[in-house]
């Protein structure tokens, strides 16, 4: 699909919309939906990415029918579900410090119809400025996971994914973009489409919208093509 100023549209979803520029450089641009906008900007360049990181835990238990007591159970959705409430905490706990941590992607696995669950899945993800308070809200969900999962009887495998620490946007086109827009410099939890790029060596930059403005959109675009 071809855009404005000679880009094209590779993806688009809700909030957000990844150009290629005539130049070859990816430009994400999203709604400010992490606050990461100083009050007086209405547009922001992303400059660093937030050190991120993605955890799946599995949780694995013994099935029963439905009618067996509590007391006899190794329910592992129960231990997920403790889990799930651990990082709600640790996100609560830490918010002062910027960090974003959340449990999604749960997905559960039963043997036959009236039987608990054998198995449950799901991933964490945390963003921080941080690398270190990152690390804190994981080791303290990971222990509340372990300590719980001895408690139901279960038994929990944690993989990491994705992980990273803070991840520098293009230069050149940062720059060009807050000179060109007046835009406020920032750093962000988000912009993941824009950080994988720059993960694969591809030039990429970000956008941050207060508001829809297909006019700055198409501005950011001639300029960096």
């Amino acid at each position: 699909m071809t855009g404005m100023a000679g880009a094209a549209v590779l993806e688009s979803g809700p909030g957000w919309t990844l150009w290629r520029a005539a130049s070859g450089v990816l430009v994400e641009v999203a709604d400010d939906l992490a606050g990461v906008l100083p009050p007086s900007a209405t547009v922001g360049v992303v400059a660093t990415v937030w050190p991120r990181g993605r955890w799946t835990f599995t949780f694995r238990g013994t099935p029963l029918p439905y009618e067996a007591p509590m007391a006899v159970r190794a329910d592992p959705l129960l231990t997920c579900a403790m889990t799930v409430l651990a990082a709600a905490k640790q996100a609560k706990v830490h918010a002062d410090d910027g960090v974003r941590a959340t449990f999604g992607e749960v997905a559960t696995r039963e043997p036959d119809h009236g039987f608990t669950t054998e198995s449950a899945a799901g991933v964490l993800d945390v963003r921080a400025p941080r690398e270190h308070d990152r690390d804190a809200v994981v080791d303290a969900v990971l222990a509340s996971a372990r300590a719980r999962a001895e408690r139901d009887r279960t038994r929990v495998e944690v993989d990491a994914d994705e992980i990273h620490g803070p991840l520098e946007l293009d230069a050149l086109a940062t720059g060009t973009l807050v000179d060109v827009l007046g835009a406020a410099e920032v750093g962000s939890p988000g912009a993941d489409r824009a950080a994988h790029a720059a993960r694969r060596g591809e030039p990429a930059v970000a956008l941050v919208l207060r508001e829809r403005d297909d006019r700055l959109v198409r501005t950011a675009l001639g300029a960096l093509g």
